[in-house]
């Protein structure tokens, strides 16, 4: 059995060489690896590998009466593109959130201290993809487990280490996505043509024009704007344009892209769009 200060060094040890393999959601490959290998040192043996692709689950049985119970935490990493090459880095702290799961598994596992029911440890791909979680539930694995419980390491400005607040609240959040055609021509005969790029333009600006309840944080803004080709000459018919939606509140988020909706579609009837079309890649809910 470990002592408190073996299993802080292990921790350290585990998140320094976490954070030297930050992979993409769902290809996980170097991570899961690794966390099986520890768990298999540890002595586990009840160990499903391969869930939604890349993901773990522990399930530690007391052979007696008692609650389904279950700890989880995230693998993946965030996508950068810098200096025009991508490059995956753990900037959303996953490496951390493995390293202390591993460490709370290692401890669990040598204190014993499941003394009734299940205890399932989750290791989950694809959380920035916002559909790990789902994908870990429909295998069927969880279908038992009663309660979870997971946690998410906050920038210092949220949440001070040593600094204890009775609840925190998780944004909703949205990526809406838009493409808007117009009638493309030659830039020499501007006028024959509808410049999808103009009613771009005025989305945007119709965009951070919109207000909303001030008592509840939110935000909504344009994150990007694309147009297809590359020739300079011509009158784009098609532009594309995505936005990053965030509110504490279901209701709020719900608004926003209403009104979201509503302004790129009149900023379109404005400048006598083909069409204005949206897709709503991913939604989450708020939640305490």
């Amino acid at each position: 059995m470990g002592t408190n200060k073996d299993y802080i060094e292990y921790v350290h040890k585990v998140y320094d060489y976490l954070h030297t393999i930050p992979e993409k959601g769902f290809e996980e490959y170097k991570t899961s690896e690794f966390v099986l290998k520890e768990l298999e040192k540890m002595g586990f043996e009840n160990i499903n590998k391969g869930v939604a692709g890349t993901g773990i689950i522990v399930t530690i049985d007391s052979k007696k009466e008692g609650p389904v119970f279950a700890i989880r935490a995230d693998m993946d990493a965030l996508e950068f593109i810098i200096d025009g090459e991508k490059k995956m880095i753990h900037a959303c702290g996953h490496d951390g959130h493995t390293s202390m799961l591993l460490t709370a598994a290692k401890l669990i596992k040598e204190r014993n201290l499941v003394k009734r029911g299940k205890l399932k440890i989750l290791f989950q791909p694809g959380e920035e993809k916002l559909y790990g979680a789902l994908r870990v539930i429909d295998s069927g694995l969880l279908d038992d487990v009663e309660e979870m419980v997971g946690m998410h390491l906050r920038p210092g400005q949220d949440c001070r280490l040593g600094k204890a607040i009775p609840a925190m609240y998780h944004c909703a959040s949205c990526i809406m996505e838009f493409t808007i055609k117009g009638i493309t021509c030659h830039g020499s005969k501007p006028h024959l043509g509808v410049n999808a790029v103009d009613a771009v333009c005025l989305a945007v600006n119709a965009i951070n024009a919109i207000r909303v309840n001030p008592a509840i944080p939110n935000s909504i803004k344009v994150t990007n704007i694309s147009v297809k080709g590359e020739t300079y000459n011509n009158i784009p018919d098609e532009a594309f344009m995505a936005l990053d939606i965030r509110a504490e509140s279901n209701d709020i988020i719900e608004e926003l892209k209403e009104k979201a909706i509503h302004a790129a579609k009149n900023c379109c009837k404005f400048y006598k769009c083909r069409s204005c079309t949206n897709f709503q890649r991913w939604s989450t809910s708020s939640r305490i």
